[in-house]
Formats: C-alpha cells, structure tokens, sequence
C-alpha cells in the first residue's frame, strides 16, 4: 500500500473503523505528501524487505501518520519515520504495537546518505515496542506510555533526540542501558519511568528543567552525570543513584545511594515527605 506514488501527488487514507490488513509494506508518502489517519479500527501491516511501515521515507516526501482514538496499529517488522524524506508520526490515543525491527527515527543506513529526518510526538495512547531506535530526529514523549526494551542509538552518526515532558516510559525487560539517545532532555512536564518489576539503568545524561517520578516496584539506577534540576521522587520500588551528587524525594520507597567516585565536599540534601535532612560528605567518604 503506498500513498503518493508519483511526483508532486496527494495521497490520503483513514481507517475510523473496522479491520484492514496489508499484504505488504505500507508507504506514506513516497514522491509526493502522504498523509494516513488512523482513528479506530486496526490496522496491520504486512511485511517485505522494507519493513511494515515507511513514514516520508522517500525522495518526493513528507509523509504524515497520525493514530488516535480508539485505534489499533500492528507492525509485525520495523517501522521508519524518516529517512530519503521527512517523515512525522503522531500518536494522540489508541495502541501501537511494534512487534519486531523496532521503530527507527529518521532511518539513517551506514553510508546511505539519506538526509530526511524523523519525528514522532506522543502526547497520549500507548505504543509497545521491541525498540525505539534514535538515528535522525526526535521523539517527543508528552503524554501517554512507551513500553519498551531500551531507547536505542543504532548509527555512528546519530543525531537522536528524545525528550520526556509529561509522558511515561515504562520498561518491559531487564536493561543495563535503557536509554541511549544522543541528546536527553527532561523539559518541565516532567520524566515519568516506570520500571515495572524490571531493573534497568540509564548511563546517558538527562539534562533540562524538569524533574524525574520513579515509578514500578523494580530498580532504576542513574548512572554518571545527570544535570537536569527539577525534583527526583521515588513512589514505588528502588532508586539507586550511583553518581557524585544528587537529590530525592525517596518517601515512601528506598533511596539507595552509591558514590562511584568521590563526592563533592559539603552537604548533600535529602527530601524524606514534608521533612528534610542532609548529610555531609568529604572527599574521603561519607
């Protein structure tokens, strides 16, 4: 199923209801601007050796994806939102289900020379996904919950963004490194990752305004520099924070803290509920 075939052609598609499935990989927007509404209904892709979905991943491009409501989108191979051309896709409601390939971000193959990029704004549904794989453009997480394996960083030359702001991203595996991104940002809606009952660690960065809820009853351990300053508050399970400084709210769960190397001298905060307490570290210890 391909939208705008041929140069400078419209091609629009909606599913509001029903069941459609597709033999094979489903394009939108190859050489001119495709657009697909996906508002009830399920709607499976089929599969070749271009994966299930492919969003503006062409020349003539943009191509625009939008799934909201009740509406359910299987992808039984990887999905690329960008690539040879812009490619934007918009989740504001219903499921998606991306059993395999993973959701490639602005589809960068090694020597390819593509140069489109790709967005993807959530601002409600959910999506589960094998992987969400970061290699040129952004994805937006404002709303609604990413279930996946690890946000993942695939090109030598990625240039992936993902920004948390309101959103949850909840882990469905043990991961030792959960988020690898090339820029994280938390912005002031906040970063709510929910570890179920999983252990995971995020070794990259978080910077921004904003602030961190931990949620699940497994462990979410932050490791190396982290300079986002908003608030860190633990409402389920273990956060273990193996890094030189920080501060959490840790009430009612367990703030378990490492010093992996020497901690600044002076006093570090603690926010245990409505109290709150410090202790003092030297660079010789606690």
């Amino acid at each position: 199923m391909t939208l705008a075939d041929s140069a400078n052609s419209v091609g629009t598609a909606e599913l509001s209801g029903g069941t459609l499935n597709v033999a094979k990989t489903t394009v939108v927007g190859r050489l001119g601007s495709g657009t697909l509404n996906v508002s009830g209904g399920t709607f499976t892709a089929g599969t070749d050796e271009l994966g299930s979905f492919r969003i503006g991943d062409y020349l003539g491009g943009p191509g625009t994806m939008t799934l909201s409501g009740t509406g359910e989108v299987n992808a039984p191979n990887y999905t690329a939102v960008g690539g040879w051309g812009n490619g934007t896709l918009n989740i504001t409601g219903g499921t998606w289900n991306q059993a395999a390939g993973g959701i490639v971000v602005g589809d960068h193959p090694e020597g390819a020379g593509f140069t489109g990029r790709g967005d993807i704004n959530q601002s409600g549904g959910t999506v589960n996904a094998d992987a969400v794989l970061l290699q040129q453009g952004t994805y937006n997480l404002n709303g609604g919950t990413l279930v996946t394996e690890a946000v993942a960083d695939t090109s030598s030359g990625a240039t992936g963004v993902f920004n948390m702001n309101g959103g949850t991203l909840r882990a469905r595996v043990n991961q030792a490194d959960f988020i690898q991104a090339d820029t994280v940002e938390i912005k002031s809606g906040g970063a709510i990752i929910d570890t179920a009952d999983k252990e995971v660690s995020i070794n990259k960065g978080m910077s921004g305004s904003g602030g961190l809820t931990k949620k699940g009853s497994g462990m979410l351990k932050l490791v190396g520099v982290h300079t986002y300053t908003g608030s860190t508050t633990v409402q389920e399970g273990t956060l273990r924070i193996e890094a030189a400084n920080f501060t959490a709210d840790a009430t009612p769960s367990a703030l378990d803290v490492v010093f992996t190397s020497a901690p600044a001298d002076g006093q570090l905060a603690i926010f245990p509920g409505s109290g709150k307490a410090t202790f003092t570290t030297t660079s010789t210890g606690v």
